[in-house]
């Protein structure tokens, strides 16, 4: 899972990390709540900013670097590929 890259602004700052490890992040905030209100595990691999976010003006829309969003979905498909190729290598 990717979380949110809203108002950064640092790609190199995003981390595969634990969901139970995140910071800095309102929708990773969101979603451990609801699974710990389901009693279901937070130690899924997540894609997410280490990254304080940059302030708001009132009234503007949340901005990010067009290149952090795409970069997240990026490391996010190695991955993925990373743990099929793992999975695969480990089945031979």
């Amino acid at each position: 899972m990717v979380c949110g890259t809203a108002r950064k602004k640092d790609p190199t700052q995003l981390k595969v990390m634990t969901l139970n490890q995140t910071s800095y992040d309102p929708l990773a905030k969101a979603i451990r709540t609801k699974l710990r209100k389901c009693g279901l595990p937070l130690n899924g691999k997540v894609i997410c900013s280490t990254e304080q976010s940059v302030d708001m003006t009132d009234g503007m829309p949340l901005p990010s670097m067009v290149f952090v969003p795409s970069t997240a979905g990026i490391l996010a498909a190695n991955v993925c590929i990373q743990s099929i190729l793992s999975a695969t290598l480990c089945e031979r």
